[in-house]
Order: structure tokens, then C-alpha cells, then sequence
């Protein structure tokens, strides 16, 4: 249940850069050229894409990290460390890059987020012609598929720091989808906002703060975008006139971004929410955008 995946990547990277206290200060976009496509940025300002291949974009300069298979990355971290996915004989294969040397960790597997100690997490088909995935996290050359009672299929899209890992999985009748925070071994089930039926947690920052987002009901079936900390899940609310949304990172500050859309799809707009407040990233653009 991931959805829009796309602005996922494309929108964690204004997250990773400093964002602006107020309203009224300005974001400038840069053009990183016709055929580099941005998925995820560090804190020095790395980013990590795909032209046609995996690779990263620093200085000004595009670097190819492999070029046998087609592929992209999803994340990379403070070290440069990044992790992806590529195309090997039709198969989706997890891979890492770390010191110029690339890493595969095999096929079926699907890594979607990576901490600055190298702990990639994801999705994983534990064998050929497995009925379902199963959440991850790989560690020191080993993969630990995560101990959650009744999961049928799920899978971990953020891990933080303190090794929390955030993600979605089946509940124990196999028919709805929630989201889940796993710490130290033990499991949360965040549930769904009122009147919602399914969930699913997106990214989890330093301090332990969840954010995702929540399906309503078969009468109002529109995605919201939610944050969780303490116990507490609450609503971030939509942009005006757009009936859905979905947060999909935040930052050490709280500072979250995401995305919300209208039922046809003909509007999709960012946002960045802070300070009880979701603001259309549009109109925080700088005239000197480039």
C-alpha cells in the first residue's frame, strides 16, 4: 500500500534541507538536469536518483553507482551510504552502495529506507513464489524478517537512529491494513484515524514521531495524512479543495511534508506542515527558482 511512492522520494528531499520557521520565507527549486530523476537527499545536500541506472547527483555532477542493471535508489544517508533497487534477469534485486563498491542482497527483495548506521528496511518475499511480503530489516550481511503476530504481509518503510521501524502490515484476519511502529521487539499497532479503515506509517523521525496516512470509510474513501507520537495519532488535514493527502517524511524539528490530491488526480500539490499549519509548497516558491 504505498501510495504515491513517486512524491514519497521526490518530496524527502526539501524535507532533508533547512526549512523555513514561517510561512512567508521562500524555497528555490534547482534543475538537476533532463534525465536525473531525484529520490532521496542527505544532510550534506547527496542525492540520490537514477538516470537510467542508479545513481547520485553532488557538486553539480551526476555519478552513475552502477551501470549492469536499470534501476534507482530509495534512500541514502549522512555518510553517502545509499540503497536501491535494480532489474536483474526480470528480477527486483535490494542493493547497497557504500565506498564506491555495490552490494547485492538479493532477489525479491524490496528496501525502501536506510539509518546512518547502514540498517536498511523494506519488503521481502522470504522465497521464490512466497504468497506474500513480509517487513524487513537487514543488518551486517543478515536479513531479520520482523516478528509480527498474525501478519500476513506487510512491509517496513522507515527506520530511525534508535532502530524504531515504521511500516504496514496485515491485521490478523488478513483483510485490513494498519500501521505499525516496532521498537526493541515489540510491536504498535498505530490503528486508523476515526472512522477510518486502514493505515499505513510512511517515515518515523529522530525523536520517536511516526507521520503516514489513514483511509476513511467506503462512504468517504479519501487517504489523510496523519502524525503519531506518544501513544496519540492526529489528523494533519488536507490542502483546500483537495479531499486527500498523505505524509510521507519529517524531520527531527516535526517538520513534515507530503502531498494532497483530488479524486481524478489532475491536482497533486506538496505540502510542508509545521507548527499546526499545512501550507501549499507552491506558493513558498522563490521567484529566483531555476
Amino acid at each position: 500500500m504505498r501510495l504515491l511512492a513517486y512524491f514519497s522520494s521526490m518530496l524527502a528531499i526539501g524535507l532533508a534541507m533547512a526549512l523555513p520557521a514561517a510561512a512567508d520565507a521562500l524555497y528555490t527549486a534547482t534543475d538537476l538536469g533532463p534525465n536525473f530523476s531525484a529520490r532521496a537527499i542527505n544532510n550534506s545536500g547527496q542525492i540520490a536518483g537514477a538516470t537510467f541506472f542508479p545513481a547520485t547527483y553532488s557538486a553539480g555532477a551526476v555519478t552513475v553507482l552502477e551501470s549492469t542493471y536499470p534501476g534507482a535508489p530509495t534512500a541514502i544517508n549522512n555518510s553517502g551510504q545509499v540503497v536501491g533497487w535494480v532489474i536483474q534477469v526480470g528480477l527486483v534485486t535490494a542493493f547497497t552502495y557504500g565506498s564506491g563498491t555495490v552490494a547485492y542482497l538479493g532477489p525479491f527483495t524490496y528496501p525502501f529506507a536506510m539509518n546512518n548506521s547502514g540498517i536498511v528496511v523494506g519488503g521481502k518475499y522470504p522465497y521464490y513464489n512466497a504468497p506474500a511480503m513480509q517487513p524487513f530489516s537487514y543488518s551486517g550481511g543478515y536479513f531479520s524478517l520482523l516478528n509480527i503476530p498474525g501478519v500476513t504481509y506487510g512491509e517496513a518503510t522507515g527506520v530511525n537512529d534508535a532502530g524504531q521501524i515504521v511500516g504496514w502490515s496485515s491485521t490478523a484476519n488478513g483483510q485490513t491494513l494498519h500501521a505499525f511502529l516496532y521498537s526493541s521487539g515489540n510491536l504498535i499497532n498505530i490503528g486508523v484515524l476515526p472512522g477510518g479503515s486502514a493505515s499505513q506509517a510512511n517515515a518515523i523521525n529522530c525523536k520517536g514521531q511516526v507521520v503516514g496516512d489513514s483511509l476513511g470509510s467506503a462512504a468517504s474513501p479519501f487517504s489523510t495524512a496523519f502524525t503519531y507520537s506518544n501513544g496519540v495519532i492526529a489528523s494533519l488535514g488536507t490542502l483546500p479543495g483537495l479531499p486527500s493527502s498523505s505524509a510521507q517524511a519529517v524531520n527531527c524539528t516535526g517538520q513534515i511534508v507530503g502531498s494532497s490530491w483530488d479524486p481524478t488526480g489532475s491536482q497533486n500539490r506538496a505540502f510542508l506542515y509545521e507548527n499546526g499549519t499545512m501550507y501549499d509548497l507552491n506558493s513558498l516558491l522563490s521567484t529566483d527558482t531555476t
